[in-house]
């Protein structure tokens, strides 16, 4: 690498809004891992829907970042691209494609976090660094929508006055969370910190560009509109900038449910232990669960069997917590047993779930089965990891087993599980006082 293309990179590494706040030795040894690559023109770089495992800062050429179908943006010398996948593993939102020929530096994921585990304090910076694009991307939305003043602009400050109000609620938790941070290590859900502020990326990142793209298409719509005489086509684009908003208030409350699920598993307190019979708590729970049953999946065909130790004895229980705990699994094992009758489409299938209370050693037991798809073997060692979950976007945080794991050992308890496809089981198991 030439002293031009090296001192080049350099600047361009260090004045970049991912890694300007961070340290000159930091920046350095970032930069020493820079790879120097070449494209010809319209050549593909990064592919929309690959995995993500490196970024890059060009030295000289165009590229575009694109769709397919849209050109969103044109890059030149010292533009850097890609960055998120060194903190997010997964796939590629958008395409880049060079215009010119180009060449750049390329930075890994695995030589970013190489760097990362000599330089601990650099996580902070990260945390700081995503709350401030955040921000920033908020302020940007607000603004879109207060730059117009007819009928059009009054509906969109409407909600984005609904946005700001939420933002803020996302810009309070995002503080909670740094706050928390020390006891969810402590905890050791994760095998490392970087892995950590991973997931945290992800998670908030991908309703964050949803929030941001169907900003900019409300903004193209209303350019459009003002140029409009066509009453039908112009009642058109008004509905799709009112389905745009519904998008963004959807993924705006998305993000809001990740960080609310992340405070909840990291809180301090819980509530008051007091005698309970593990019986009645479990019965409590067979209802909520039959009730989210005919909600979710009204289609599903379920037997909810239970098998209560009647001579079970009390114990000091927080009787809310293991409410959640009881119910957490069985909203999965209900899911299961949905999944697999969608994949096997089998009239003559029927789910199955057994709830089990017993007494074994000395030991209070909770046993949850299920007959559904089962646990694959290379995902059980994740089960009970924050964040982790199988369920399509949307429809899981990550949380429910984590929380159930701090739930079980808050109170002196183990909780295990075995699968295989078809069956599964959880056990929970207590102290007798």
């Amino acid at each position: 690498m030439s002293t031009p293309i090296k001192e080049f990179l350099l600047k361009s590494l260090r004045n970049s809004t991912l890694f300007e706040p961070l340290p000159d030795e930091v920046v350095l040894a970032l930069f020493k891992k820079l790879q120097i690559v070449n494209f010809s023109a319209n050549e593909n770089i990064i592919h929309k829907g690959d995995q993500g495992n490196s970024m890059y800062i060009l030295f000289s050429g165009v590229v575009k970042v694109h769709d397919k179908e849209h050109t969103l943006i044109e890059l030149g010398a010292e533009d850097v691209f890609g960055e998120m996948a060194l903190l997010d593993n997964g796939i590629r939102s958008m395409s880049v494609t060079s215009v010119t020929a180009s060449q750049a530096g390329e930075l890994s994921r695995d030589d970013f976090f190489e760097v990362m585990r000599n330089y601990p304090d650099l996580f902070r910076f990260m945390i700081g660094i995503l709350s401030s694009r955040l921000r920033a991307q908020n302020e940007v939305l607000l603004t879109q929508y207060r730059k117009r003043e007819n009928e059009l602009t009054a509906l969109v400050r409407i909600r984005t006055e609904e946005l700001e109000k939420r933002n803020q609620e996302l810009s309070e938790a995002l503080e909670q969370i740094k706050q928390s941070q020390e006891q969810l290590v402590r905890h050791a859900k994760l095998a490392s910190l970087g892995e950590m502020i991973s997931d945290i990326a992800h998670e908030i990142q991908n309703p964050l560009n949803f929030v941001t793209n169907f900003s900019e298409l409300c903004a193209d719509i209303l350019k459009d509109i003002d140029y409009v005489e066509d009453e039908a086509e112009r009642e058109e684009l008004i509905g799709d900038l009112r389905m745009n908003i519904d998008k963004i208030n959807h993924h705006g409350w998305r993000a809001e449910t990740i960080l609310k699920g992340m405070l909840m598993h990291s809180r301090r307190e819980r509530g008051q232990k007091e005698a309970a019979n593990l019986n009645s708590i479990c019965s409590e729970s067979i209802k909520v669960a039959i009730y989210n049953m005919k909600v979710k999946n009204p289609s599903l065909v379920c037997d909810l069997e239970r098998k209560y130790d009647e001579n079970l004895p009390d114990f000091d229980f927080v009787k809310q917590d293991i409410f959640r705990l009881i119910t957490n699994i069985l909203d999965n094992a209900q899911y299961a047993v949905n999944e697999r009758m969608k994949k096997e489409n089998d009239s003559s299938y029927i789910g199955k779930i057994t709830l089990t209370t017993y007494q074994k050693n000395g030991k209070i037991c909770l046993s949850i089965r299920d007959n559904g798809t089962g646990i694959p073997d290379e995902l059980k060692e994740k089960v009970f990891q924050p964040f982790f979950t199988t369920k399509p976007l949307g429809e899981g945080t990550g949380f429910g087993l984590s929380m159930s794991f701090d739930i079980v050992h808050s109170h002196g308890g183990t909780i295990d599980f075995s699968s295989k496809p078809g069956l599964t089981e959880f056990i929970v198991q207590f102290p007798i006082q």
